[in-house]
């Protein structure tokens, strides 16, 4: 839409219109010509009049509904003749050129690169700089445009990541390249736990911030989601809601791929879809009103469960709404929008005033957040502690000081976990398949005072029953230690001989640990599977040869260790996505409370 008209004004029109069922493209308001009438003039007038506006701008925006009438009217018809279906173009952040077309028309059994080409080719731009969103997806480039839900004259979503020109191109292929990275990182840190500069083992997090145990399928699915999030949720503080955009639908893209189990256990998808409605608000994007909708409901219908009506299972679960409020100003304030935008007046009013009412309960006062930092403290833990202590600074402090506190000793227990994980990662598997017990383990080590490699030895064959692995160790040591070498080194030879066959020597490694050293069976297993193995058989010989658990990331190229440390540096356990200031908020609920009651009026 051109810049000179207001699609507030447009939407307060067609209100007007369809109340008094005023069809503006047929008599008396349009001619047998198709030209406008006096009696445009005459509307025009009126609704001058009722809105206190100029009778210039009215005239203007009744004109555009008028011609957009007519051209519809045209392009249906040519939809029914042709099957030639009109897609109609909003652009984000706002139209790149003179050349940018309102709409296109193509058959619906094109793939989703043909639109992309074809708007591409108009304006000159190449398809890095082109991303077309429908219904809050990305359009897939494989796929048919009707597969993907687009019909007949629906609106879709154009992000231009530039203008023509070469700084304005290689801006561009800057922005997609982070988005590429982003997601190349996220993959690498969902699948790797070590590489030469540092550990990374990211667990999902409840609440409290304990840790979630997850089958490694939904963790390295999830993690790939969060990861994405996170990063969308940085740049969306930068008020780069474009760009923002790109990463939370990418982030949304891969949520939708974990079971609705995982997702009722971190309310992280719930903050994603607000995350995204908001950028729809920001970017002034009325065509996804109805996919904000629907995500405002799952945020709303998550909140709720998690945090109670009125926040009271909240306050059982961390001792204090204050925080969490922000979220459900942000999510009453954008339903209230929806419902301005859909004529819904009086509803919108309420839910407004909901926000406004959420906003003044934890609204933070100038005077004691500067003390608050003069005391030594971060903006969040400030914010974040008057608003839980109702501005008492007093309070606030030795809230903050136990929230440390509290964090500390959470992370000395996942530190221990994560400790004794990595140890039964060490040791291996029983001969039932189950994780050697590493209390027992260390049981044995610290108390008995027996050797590491023989504790760890009789426990694998006894299947953690610790009785017996004390009577095999005073009665068959040295079968235990021999055991335990031949279990420790895998020989180079047989390792040579198993790839001289054409087997790769991973795969090679990994069954020869699994067949504990027997050449044969181990051959006659990959010969049988076409030398493909079992995924626990890998992770098992990175548990027998930390060698070749961090190979998997020394192996990795420069550009991959760069993506992955950038991720692993933007993950954050904290609730930063907590810490909203509001000030936005509250000015888009003053500008719409004002619009709402203006329009009842």
């Amino acid at each position: 839409m051109d810049s000179e008209f207001s699609e507030v004004l447009l939407t307060k029109l067609r209100t007007e219109l369809r109340k008094a069922n005023i069809q503006l493209w047929v008599d008396p308001y349009t001619d047998e010509n198709g030209r406008q009438t006096g009696k445009l003039m005459e509307l025009a007038s009126e609704y001058s009049k009722r809105f206190n506006m100029p009778e210039g701008d009215i005239i203007l925006h009744l004109e555009h509904l008028r011609s957009f009438a007519l051209q519809k009217l045209e392009q249906n018809q040519q939809y029914k003749s042709q099957k030639l279906a009109t897609i109609r173009l909003k652009y984000s952040p706002k139209t790149p050129t003179t050349t940018a077309p309102t709409f296109v028309q193509i058959k619906l059994d094109e793939p989703g690169s043909v639109l992309t080409s074809q708007l591409c080719d108009t304006m000159q731009l190449s398809k890095d700089q082109v991303k077309l969103i429908y219904n809050g997806r990305i359009v897939n480039a494989s796929n048919t445009i009707a597969s993907q839900g687009v019909r007949h004259n629906k609106t879709i979503l154009c992000m231009i990541l530039s203008t023509t020109g070469k700084e304005e191109a290689a801006a561009a292929e800057k922005q997609m390249k982070k988005v590429r990275d982003a997601r190349r990182g996220a993959e690498l840190l969902a699948s790797t736990s070590r590489d030469s500069i540092g550990r990374y083992d990211p667990q999902i997090t409840d609440q409290n911030g304990r840790t979630i145990d997850l089958p490694q399928e939904e963790k390295s699915a999830l993690t790939i989601a969060l990861s994405l999030h996170e990063m969308g949720r940085n740049v969306l503080k930068k008020k780069q809601y474009s760009n923002a955009l790109l990463f939370l639908l990418e982030a949304d893209a891969e949520f939708r791929q974990c079971s609705a189990q995982i997702l009722n256990l971190v309310d992280n998808f719930a903050v994603l879809c607000l995350d995204i409605s908001w950028c729809y608000l920001c970017l002034k994007n009325l065509e996804t009103l109805q996919d904000a909708v629907d995500r405002l409901k799952t945020s709303e219908d998550f909140f709720k469960k998690s945090y109670g009506e009125s926040l009271q299972r909240l306050l059982t679960i961390k001792g204090s709404s204050g925080h969490e409020v922000a979220l459900f100003v942000r999510l009453y304030l954008l339903q209230g929008i929806v419902q301005y935008f859909n004529s819904n007046y009086r509803g919108a009013i309420d839910l407004l005033n909901k926000a406004l009412s959420y906003a003044n309960s934890i609204k933070v006062d100038d005077e004691q957040f500067t003390e608050m930092l003069g005391l030594g403290f971060s903006n969040v833990e400030a914010r974040m502690a008057l608003r839980a202590c109702n501005g008492n600074v007093a309070a606030a402090t030795q809230y903050v000081f136990k929230k440390r506190e509290e964090n500390e000793e959470i992370a000395k227990a996942e530190k221990e976990k994560s400790r004794k994980r990595d140890l039964a990662r060490k040791l291996g598997k029983c001969a039932n398949g189950n994780e050697i017990n590493v209390d027992l383990y260390e049981r044995m080590v610290l108390q008995f005072g027996f050797d590491k490699d023989l504790s760890s030895e009789a426990l694998k064959q006894c299947n953690n029953d610790i009785n017996s692995a004390i009577q095999m160790m005073n009665d068959s040591s040295e079968l235990l230690a021999h055991a335990a070498e031949k279990e420790k080194k895998i020989s180079k030879t047989l390792v040579s001989q198993v790839e001289s066959v054409g087997f790769d020597p991973i795969s090679a490694k990994a069954a020869l640990v699994h067949f504990k050293s027997n050449l044969e069976q181990s051959i006659e297993y990959l010969s049988t599977h076409q030398g493909v193995v079992p995924y626990d058989w890998l992770a098992n010989l990175h548990n027998h040869d930390e060698d070749a658990h961090s190979s998997k990331t020394d192996n990795l190229s420069a550009e991959d260790k760069k993506a992955l440390t950038s991720m692993a540096k933007v993950v954050s356990k904290e609730e930063n996505y907590l810490d909203i200031s509001l000030d936005e908020e509250l000015e888009y609920i003053s500008q719409y409370l004002a619009m709402a009651r203006s329009s009842m009026e």
